[in-house]
């Protein structure tokens, strides 16, 4: 339910991203069941490893939440004024919607979405009305204000049976660190990862959401840039969230495909001086202030093109007491604007950091990424090595990124019918 509901705000607030999305999946794929989708209090059911909470079952409110996301999220219903207030918007991640009929004083709103605008229409619901209930706009045209608020946004009227096109607000193309080219495209990962952790988290947007593996070991997550033209790309940089790893590393390259390994060229930039930027204070724990992450900067030493696809790699975590993995909020990899932000000490939201910038020389390699990342588990992976130990997953055959929003957005569609 909660998640839900900071999918709704976000889609409504956020001026960048794409985290009205992953809110969106966790509010639904971590809490639902098998086999008829009913929601789970917990995302964890075992109670001997949750803090030892037994689940309600089936959790209403948590399924009453998510039937919100469509209707007061994605289309933007407001009713707590005497007109109704709409103001659409889509996540990327999904390409077409049909969302169920909207009734707001007795007259029925019907919404289909893509990513740019929504169809309006209105029809008849006296069918649908409780005894005593009429339609009060009968024989007029049905006021609605678009936007945010009455006062902030534009009126339009809309007779019974007619169908009226607006336009979404498209806020998820605006780019929260200036010359990130990954924001909000599709990624894969073939790791496990904490409840409600996704890898999208990574790549939203936003530093509220977080990617974190299921362990310490190493994980890794692919960003699909098959739609990003070709350009030089000037260093990363990362929000570690709380729990920064021990290393990490980032491959650029042009095909996962083990068949034509022989011929795809690797870029690798390792990163083993991963400093808390942000270490815990008593003293100011606390102190209600704006977010400032652990935050890491790196510069290429010389510019490298961007590829079709790119690969963020962590391994081990620096926080204590538990073996859970690292955590990354926010994985920036910088094109040509972004030289302004490597080495600025301005996080992703506006904020100032501590952090330093360092001078990272990416090295070339050529073959396949799976054999790299076998290759560097034979010649690396020992107890004592503080640096990065590759892993041989999280490589695989990534599909044209239409079939991932096909994919998704179908899971979302069928989830509110």
């Amino acid at each position: 339910m909660t998640y839900s509901l900071y999918s709704i705000s976000a889609n409504a607030l956020s001026p960048s991203g794409c985290s009205s999305f992953t809110y969106a999946l966790n509010g639904f794929k971590a809490y639902t069941r098998a086999p008829w989708y009913q929601f789970s209090e917990q995302q964890v059911d075992n109670f001997t490893i949750n803090g030892g909470t037994n689940p309600a079952f089936p959790f209403m409110t948590g399924a009453g939440g998510w039937h919100q996301v469509g209707p007061m999220g994605w289309l933007g219903a407001r009713v707590v004024e005497d007109q109704l207030i709409l103001q659409p918007a889509l996540p990327p991640q999904i390409p077409y919607v049909n969302l169920r009929t909207v009734i707001f004083g007795g007259a029925g709103i019907k919404a289909t979405m893509n990513y740019t605008h929504t169809n309006l229409t209105r029809t008849d619901v006296s069918a649908y009305l409780p005894p005593n209930s009429s339609d009060i706009y009968a024989n007029q045209s049905m006021p609605i204000a678009i936007g945010f608020s009455i006062e902030e946004g534009r009126n339009i009227s809309i007779a019974l049976g007619q169908t009226i096109t607006i336009e979404n607000r498209i806020y998820f193309d605006n780019i929260t660190t200036a010359g990130n080219l990954v924001q909000c495209l599709p990624v894969t990962s073939e790791g496990e990862y904490q409840p409600g952790q996704f890898p999208l988290a990574a790549v939203d947007g936003a530093a509220s959401t977080r990617w974190q593996p299921r362990t310490r070991q190493p994980a890794s997550l692919t960003v699909d840039m098959q739609n990003v033209d070709y350009q030089p790309l000037t260093g990363v940089s990362f929000d570690w969230g709380s729990r920064p790893p021990a290393a990490a590393r980032v491959l650029v390259y042009n095909s996962t495909s083990g068949s034509n390994g022989s011929s795809t060229n690797i870029r690798t930039a390792a990163f083993t001086d991963i400093t808390i930027s942000m270490p815990y204070n008593a003293a100011t724990n606390d102190v209600v202030q704006e977010y400032t992450g652990n935050m890491s900067y790196f510069r290429f030493s010389t510019p490298i093109w961007s590829g079709q696809y790119v690969t963020l790699e962590i391994s081990g975590c620096q926080a204590t007491g538990d073996e859970l993995g690292a955590t990354v909020a926010e994985f920036n990899l910088l094109g040509a604007s972004g030289t302004s932000v490597v080495g600025s000490g301005v996080g992703s939201n506006g904020t100032s950091s501590n952090a330093t910038t360092s001078i990272v020389t990416p090295s070339s390699t050529r073959g396949s990424v799976s054999s790299l990342a076998t290759a560097s588990i034979t010649a690396t992976r020992t107890p004592s090595s503080p640096s990065l130990l590759a892993s041989n997953t999280g490589f695989k055959s990534v599909g044209r990124s239409e079939l991932w929003w096909f994919i998704t957005g179908a899971v979302m569609v069928v989830a509110l019918l």
